[in-house]
């Protein structure tokens, strides 16, 4: 079933839709996903519950889940749907002047901050969605990355009432398990166990190489810097697990980082290994192969990415 929810990952939830829809034989769990689909996202008034006491709190979830919707679906265009977003979250702040989200969201920040909780706005490309919890604790690691040693303070994240979009386009089943800022990585705890190879690789590896590249190419675009924490997943992990995942994540659409970097990475590896102008997407060609050489493969990728880099003066001082 994940393989069906990270067709989300792009930023709607139509494909993943009409797939279950025109599926001939269904499933018992198909056809009970396709109900929730149809209840949450395609009838009129939609199915959602937002079970918090505080009556502020509730009303600013509610404002951002009708938005998930409308966007979600394309029933607004983008833009559209984040001028409906930010007319209905602005009458909920003491200032009843209009203005721009950047600021509604400092806002709302700060008034979550005095009831208890930390808030944090801003965009899970290609949307906005916040992330809101109430408890957290801070860790500090070394970890090692292609150019060295990094060590980063992780702020482990729990009790959430909101995950941002891709939690509520998939009931919970996918989601952004932690980020890097400038002053360390973020981490949501329940999504982990930290002994793991997804731990340690696909979010630890992964978040310090951002943190790594705030710091030498503070300037790089989002497309970029996931395409080199991605390499670095590859790099270090020790079987075909985050490469499968590229594999079903993959989609060449610019606005999604995430999608169009695991588009750009199998690219070049079905060139590279099978001479393909598409994407081979066939998993067990690749596991025809020995994983080794994706690991040295993914490094000249990285190592020629960081030159490529390095050459258009994109490097800060140190």
């Amino acid at each position: 079933m994940k393989k069906i929810y990270h067709k989300c990952v792009a930023g709607n939830v139509t494909d993943i839709y009409h797939y279950l829809n025109h599926l001939t034989e269904k499933t018992i769990e198909q056809q009970q996903l396709l109900q929730k689909y149809e209840k949450r996202f395609f009838t009129d008034p939609p199915n959602i519950a937002v079970e918090v006491e505080d009556q502020w709190i509730k009303k600013v979830i509610t404002a951002y889940y009708h938005y998930f919707i409308v966007v979600l679906t394309n029933k607004l265009a983008q833009q559209s749907a984040e001028q409906q977003l930010i007319n209905a979250l602005h009458t909920l702040l003491p200032n009843k002047v209009k203005l721009k989200m950047e600021v509604i969201e400092e806002g709302l920040k700060e008034i979550f901050y005095e009831k208890g909780w930390y808030f944090l706005g801003g965009r899970t490309s290609p949307h906005y969605g916040p992330y809101i919890w109430r408890v957290m604790e801070k860790k500090t690691y070394d970890v090692e990355l292609p150019n060295g040693i990094e060590t980063v303070d992780v702020y482990f994240m729990d009790d959430f009432i909101m995950l941002s979009w891709l939690h509520f386009a998939t009931f919970g089943n996918l989601y952004a398990g932690g980020w890097a800022k400038e002053n360390g990585l973020y981490c949501v705890a329940s999504g982990y166990k930290t002994d793991s190879d997804s731990f340690l690789n696909s979010y630890l590896k992964h978040e310090a190489q951002h943190f790594n590249d705030y710091k030498l190419f503070p300037n790089l675009l989002q497309n970029d810097l996931e395409y080199r924490a991605k390499l670095v997943e590859l790099i270090y992990y020790p079987d075909f697990t985050i490469f499968e995942k590229f594999l079903t994540t993959a989609n060449k659409n610019e606005e999604s980082p995430h999608s169009y970097s695991a588009f750009k990475i199998i690219e070049a590896f079905s060139f590279r290994f099978f001479r393909c102008e598409k994407l081979e997407m066939d998993i067990k060609k690749w596991k025809g192969l020995d994983y080794k050489t994706i690991q040295q493969f993914a490094r000249q990728l990285y190592d020629q990415h960081t030159n490529l880099l390095i050459d258009q003066g994109l490097k800060q001082k140190v």
